[in-house]
Order: C-alpha cells, then structure tokens, then sequence
C-alpha cells in the first residue's frame, strides 16, 4: 500500500472482467487505502491468474481456493485475505483488515438460482434437496479441501442476501465510475 501510494498509477491490478466481483473487490480496496492503480481487464479468472503469474500485472484479487496451489508452490505471493478470519488453508495470510484495511470483509460466495416465476413450491423442493448435499459429509469434505464453507439457508433468506449484496456493489461501482454494459 506505502509503494502504491508513493507512485500512483505505477501499479496496476487484473480483474476477470469489467464489472467482475474482482474489479469490484480492487476499486473498494482502492478506495479505501486512497491508491491510484491501473485495471487491467482479462476475459477470465484464468487469464487473471495467468497475467499475474507471467508479470503482466501486479494484484488482484482472486477467489482464493483457485490460487492456493500457486500459493504453496511459492508460484505466487498471498498479500491477505478478504474474509473476516484466516483462511484455513493458508493460516499464515493475514486478512485484509488485520493488514490495515479497515471494514475490508468480503468473503466470496455462491449460490443456486432459478429464473424468476418459478413455482414456490418447486423452488422450496430444489432449496431443501441443495441443503440436504450440502450438509452431506462428502461435500463438506470436497469443501473443506480448497478452505470453502457451506451456509445452507432458505430460498427467501438467500434472495434477501442477494438484495444486500447487490445494493452494496452498486455502491462501490458508481463510486469508481463504472456503468451497466
């Protein structure tokens, strides 16, 4: 952060796309720590790994489970963690807001939708039988191997939280100057 300060626009970051959640996390990390750096859009999550393995770029800010082997074959450099606790994968890596980015927690996160106008009933079916695999020993350990976590909840729970995260990354969009494409 001291060197991006110091030499603003020297450092640039990648992202996996315009808009991406990538971008999104570089712009609320530039605003927070009051750094100028240059994005760097690939297609992909894989050409952003790729740019930053061959130099291309400096950061950015990859779902972590993707990059632990890269990580641990010392192929790249973890600087922290978006998420409010260290990553159990990799214990050593600091989390942003323990690296001095405060309010910087911003876990990645997935989840199953269905096209809008689909029957409750067939929605509240497909949320319980997701839930049910979810809490399956062999998922949780399939999960537990890249460090990720399930959080089974309901349909109406998840649309709420899909609400809030869209509201918030409104936000951070409109105050770094990006616009719908």
């Amino acid at each position: 952060m001291a060197q991006a300060k110091a030499q603003p626009g020297k450092f640039s970051y990648a992202s996996a796309g315009t808009g991406n959640l990538t971008q999104l996390l570089a712009e609320l990390f530039k605003a927070r720590t009051g750094t100028d750096i240059v994005h760097v859009p690939y297609k992909s999550g894989a050409e952003m790994v790729t740019a930053i393995l061959s130099q291309q770029v400096h950061m950015a800010f990859p779902d972590v489970s993707i990059v632990i082997p890269l990580v641990r074959e010392g192929k790249l450099k973890a600087l922290g963690v978006s998420s409010a606790r260290r990553h159990p994968k990799l214990p050593e890596v600091p989390t942003m807001v323990e690296s001095g980015v405060a309010d910087f927690i911003f876990p990645f996160w997935a989840g199953l939708v269905a096209p809008a106008g689909t029957p409750v009933d067939i929605v509240n079916r497909i949320n319980a039988a997701v839930q049910d695999g979810l809490r399956s020993p062999q998922v949780l350990e399939t999960l537990g191997k890249i460090g990720a976590q399930a959080d089974p909840t309901s349909a109406q729970a998840f649309a709420d939280f899909i609400a809030v995260e869209t509201r918030r990354w409104s936000a951070v969009a409109r105050t770094a100057g990006l616009s719908p494409q």
